[in-house]
């Protein structure tokens, strides 16, 4: 039966692979020293530097060219070692990559602030891994002052960072609804100051709000106070005024249903448009 000598090749590109400069391997036998020799020395090498790992691998490429000698047989004990040992160094790069991406999320939000002009009270270094329950705190504490383009420029910021919290997304959307009413009230009451095309303009703003936004009670309100001046017949006839409430009333669900009856019938034309599309 042919022995065939171990070739150390598949070693070396065994340990290039996992970033491994070969320190034995790569030198030629010594007088009465064989390429095993040198492998038994490489494996003392990489257990002497954590790298069990690599030293498994290597007896694997061995076993495959059919080498054995005794030198090579696992030992329990050290293999048990070598692994806890590279268990512990992984669970602590883990740590620390975990860190290093919670200060840079916490970087992130807290720019967010001081762009604003805000100097963040909950996103500091302390929070440890309740990052989110931190960001949440933050956007809070800003909505309840009534800045909400900070509230909304933090929640977008956070999602986009892959925050995912409940509170987030609840105080974005407040937020988010509470700064367009207010751009629209801005607005409103901008047009209801003008001429009548101005206040015409206003009120079909309003009752667009109001199909989107139903609980928008203060716009509801502003509506139902120019169609009281727009229908009103003037003082004296008591039975208009008694009739008045009725008349708004028949007013806002007249526009209401128009505006809608509206909406459905553009996006049947989109619909149409599309299927037409389609059979051409």
């Amino acid at each position: 039966m042919l022995e065939f000598p171990m070739r150390r090749r598949p070693l070396v590109e065994c340990c290039k692979q996992q970033g491994w400069t070969p320190h034995y391997l790569h030198q030629s036998p010594a007088e009465g020293e064989t390429p095993v020799d040198l492998l038994v020395k490489e494996l003392q090498d990489l257990r002497d530097a954590g790298r069990g790992d690599l030293a498994g691998c290597l007896l694997e490429v061995a076993a495959q060219q059919g080498v054995e000698d005794e030198r090579l047989q696992p030992k329990s004990q050290g293999n048990g070692v070598e692994q806890q040992s590279s268990q512990s160094a992984d669970v602590q790069a883990q740590d620390s990559e975990a860190r290093q991406e919670t200060t840079r999320v916490l970087e992130a939000l807290r720019k967010v602030c001081r762009k604003a002009g805000v100097t963040p009270l909950r996103l500091t270094d302390s929070v440890g891994d309740a990052v989110e329950q931190a960001c949440a705190k933050e956007m809070q504490a800003a909505r309840q002052q009534g800045n909400h383009s900070l509230v909304i420029a933090l929640g977008r910021k956070a999602l986009r960072l892959g925050l995912d919290h409940p509170r987030i997304h609840s105080n974005l959307q407040r937020s988010e609804r509470l700064l367009r009413r207010e751009t629209l009230l801005e607005e409103v009451n901008a047009l209801l100051q003008g001429k009548r095309s101005a206040k015409e303009k206003a009120e079909h703003m309003m009752l667009e709000a109001l199909i989107d936004d139903p609980e928008f009670k203060l716009c509801r309100t502003l509506l139902n106070n120019r169609l009281r001046e727009r229908l009103s017949r003037g003082k004296g006839d008591s039975f208009a005024d008694e009739l008045l409430d009725h008349r708004i009333g028949l007013e806002f669900n007249r526009r209401r249903l128009e505006l809608l009856e509206q909406r459905r019938g553009v996006g049947s034309d989109r619909g149409v448009g599309s299927d037409q599309s389609a059979d051409s």
